[in-house]
C-alpha cells in the first residue's frame, strides 16, 4: 500500500484566487456511449477517480467514473457497479437510476475492465477520506487486492494550501473561483472543477504537479 504524499508545497505562499482562462475543448463522444474524448494542452498524465455509493456504507460503490489525462488527452470513462446491498438511500442524491445500478455488473465482475487505467498510474482524487477510503474498503470487501499506485494525490489536501483562508473547500467553493458549479447529479461538473484546478496549477504553480509529467 503506498503513502500519501507528505508534503506538495516547498513555500507556505498562497496563489492568487484569481480566474484562470477559460479552455474548454468539447468532448466528442467514442463508440461507447459511456465514454468521451477531448484534447488538452496540460502535460500531465494522471487518472482522476470520482466514485459514488449507494448509500453511507462507503463499501457499497455504485459508479466509477474516470477522467484520464495522458498523452495531452482526456478521456472520460463511467463504470456503473451493482453493489451487495439493499440500501440504496444515496441514489437521489447522486442522480442514478436504480435500475441502472441494479442491471450493472458487479465490482468483481468489472474490475479487470477499471484496472489498468489505475495501476502503475499517477492518481488523484478530490478529498481522500471518502473516495479513496470507498475504493479500499469496496475491494477488501470483494476480496480483490488493491492496485499498486505510481502516484497518488488529493486534490483536495493542495486547494487547502492554495487558498487556506477559505472556510470550506467543498468542490462547490472551488468551482465558484473558476466560474463553475458543481452538481452532485452530474458527475462531469466535478470532473470539469478538477480540470480547471490542475490548469491553475499549471499556470501558477507548475512545479507542484512535475512528477505528473513523468
Amino acid at each position: 500500500m503506498f503513502k500519501f504524499l507528505k508534503e506538495l508545497f516547498n513555500s507556505n505562499s498562497s496563489a492568487s484566487p484569481n480566474l484562470i482562462e477559460q479552455r474548454k475543448p468539447e468532448a466528442t463522444p467514442t463508440q461507447n456511449p459511456e465514454e468521451f474524448v477531448c484534447h488538452t494542452f496540460l502535460p500531465y498524465n494522471v487518472t482522476i477517480i470520482f466514485i459514488h455509493t449507494a448509500n453511507k456504507n462507503k463499501r457499497n460503490i455504485c459508479f466509477m467514473s474516470l477522467m484520464i489525462v495522458e498523452n495531452s488527452t482526456i478521456k472520460y470513462k463511467s463504470f456503473y457497479i451493482k453493489p451487495n446491498t439493499k440500501s440504496f438511500s444515496m441514489l437521489d442524491y447522486n442522480g442514478l437510476s436504480l435500475d441502472t445500478i441494479m442491471s450493472a455488473p458487479t465490482l468483481s465482475e468489472i474490475w479487470a475492465s477499471i484496472l489498468p487505467y489505475i495501476t502503475d498510474k499517477n492518481i488523484a482524487v478530490y478529498y481522500a477520506p471518502f473516495q479513496l477510503e470507498s475504493l479500499q474498503k469496496a475491494l477488501e470487501y470483494n476480496h480483490i487486492e488493491f492496485p499498486n499506485m505510481k502516484s497518488f494525490t488529493d486534490l483536495y489536501d493542495i486547494t487547502t494550501k492554495l487558498w487556506p483562508r477559505l472556510t470550506s473547500h467543498s468542490l462547490d467553493n472551488i468551482g465558484d473561483k473558476f466560474g463553475l458549479s458543481y452538481n452532485p447529479k452530474d458527475v462531469s461538473t466535478g470532473q470539469n472543477i478538477c480540470n480547471e484546478l490542475l490548469e491553475y496549477i499549471f499556470d501558477h504553480r507548475p512545479k507542484l504537479l512535475n512528477y505528473l509529467t513523468k
